[in-house]
C-alpha cells in the first residue's frame, strides 16, 4: 500500500498527470475541440465531393451548349422562357392551376 503512495507521490507521475489533464480538457487542442473539428472536416469533405459531381455536370452541359445549337434553343425556352416570332408562351404556375374544394 506504502509502494502506491510513494508512486502516487512522485513528482514525474504528478507532472504527467496534470500535463495530461491539461492537454485533454484545457488547452485549445483539447479532445473535445479535435473531435468537434474532425466531424467538421467529415461534412466538409462531403461538400467537396457534392461541389465535384455539380462542376462534372455543369461542365457537360457547357460541352452540349457549346456543339449542340438545338440545346441552346431548348435551354433558352426552358429557363428564360423565349420564343419564336410566330408563338405564344403560356405560363402555367402551380398557384393558377384550379383546385376543387374538398
Amino acid at each position: 500500500m506504502k509502494a502506491y503512495l510513494k508512486f502516487l507521490y512522485n513528482k514525474y507521475f504528478l507532472a504527467t498527470v496534470v500535463f495530461l489533464v491539461f492537454m485533454l480538457f484545457f488547452s485549445e487542442n483539447d479532445i473535445f475541440t479535435q473531435l468537434d473539428r474532425k466531424s467538421q472536416l467529415e461534412k466538409l469533405n462531403k461538400d467537396i465531393d457534392y461541389l465535384k459531381s455539380e462542376t462534372e455536370g455543369m461542365s457537360q452541359t457547357l460541352d452540349q451548349l457549346e456543339q449542340d445549337p438545338e440545346m441552346v434553343k431548348k435551354i433558352a425556352r426552358e429557363k428564360y422562357h423565349y420564343k419564336q416570332a410566330d408563338e405564344d408562351v403560356f405560363l402555367i404556375t402551380q398557384d393558377t392551376i384550379y383546385q376543387p374544394a374538398q
